[in-house]
């Protein structure tokens, strides 16, 4: 029993680590798209993201994990992670990073909601509350009639009911999927949806001093998500979920050293409350 805990937390402190990470790569997305489209930045990222999960299978001698056993549902959830993606990209280059952060972590509140509605899972009072607190939360960050809501905003909302959709769909994929399998058909699924986005968007010649920024932000993609399956894997994966609000602290350090962006207590106040619910609502997953 001590061994296996020992694995578990093991495993468990990449998740951390892989936010961290993903952070940094959401930051230099949000770099590159000032000079190109969501779809080219969408593209550009994940083609070498995919490039360096091309070379880890490569160098393992195993060029067949990079497809998935359980073709069918690990390509819908592909689909719906790069919808994700796209969308959580237009919120990054739209709105501060820890303002987009904020809206996209309803995320576990939905999960609650959507099992409810879909699976019939009955809400423990505490998961009913997180959910009213959540969406409170949320009208706190939004503020209508005071401040703008615009298509950054509606697009981290959109992220966040997306995403909520692949984590439901996620229960269907078996636990014998190779980690590199899922990294990789995420990736293709973001390229698919990108290029479908290509002929509504300006596309321009990469310039030299974006090759450093593209370079990392594959890197941290690739990285990032190949952490967060490994920590997803844990006996301990209940627990994963509540290390993602982290980003939020990572989005306010970025954005103050890359953007000079700053943050206001009332957005602050929000996360506070909808980091809250979202804990609540992950203590019973």
């Amino acid at each position: 029993m001590k061994l296996n805990q020992s694995v578990a937390s093991t495993q468990l402190v990449w998740a951390p680590v892989a936010f961290a990470v993903l952070s940094l790569c959401d930051a230099m997305v949000k770099y590159l798209t000032e000079d190109y489209s969501i779809a080219q930045t969408s593209i550009m990222v994940s083609a070498v993201g995919l490039g360096f999960a091309v070379v880890h299978a490569m160098m393992q001698k195993r060029p067949e994990a990079l497809w998935p056993k359980h073709a069918k549902i690990a390509i819908y959830r592909a689909l719906l992670l790069g919808v994700d993606t796209i969308l959580i990209y237009v919120a990054f280059a739209l709105l501060p990073l820890a303002e987009a952060y904020v809206l996209a972590f309803l995320t576990p509140i939905l999960v609650a909601l959507f099992s409810a509605i879909l699976f019939k899972e009955l809400l423990t009072w505490k998961q009913a509350f997180a959910v009213m607190l959540g969406f409170v939360g949320v009208i706190i960050v939004l503020r209508p009639g005071v401040s703008t809501i615009g298509w950054g905003h509606i697009a981290a909302l959109g992220s966040a009911f997306v995403f909520a959709a692949s984590m439901l769909l996620m229960r269907k994929l078996k636990a014998e999927e190779n980690d590199l399998a899922l990294v990789s058909t995420l990736m293709i699924g973001l390229i698919i949806c990108a290029v479908l986005l290509l002929p509504f968007s300006t596309v321009r010649s990469v310039t030299t001093d974006a090759f450093l920024p593209l370079l990392l932000a594959g890197f941290c993609f690739y990285c990032g998500h190949s952490m967060l399956v490994r920590a997803l894997r844990s006996r301990a994966a209940n627990l994963v979920a509540p290390f993602q609000y982290s980003q939020i602290i990572w989005g306010v350090v970025y954005g103050a050293l890359l953007f000079a962006a700053p943050i206001e207590p009332i957005v602050l106040l929000g996360a506070a409350m909808i980091i809250f619910a979202g804990i609540l609502t992950w203590q019973r997953y």
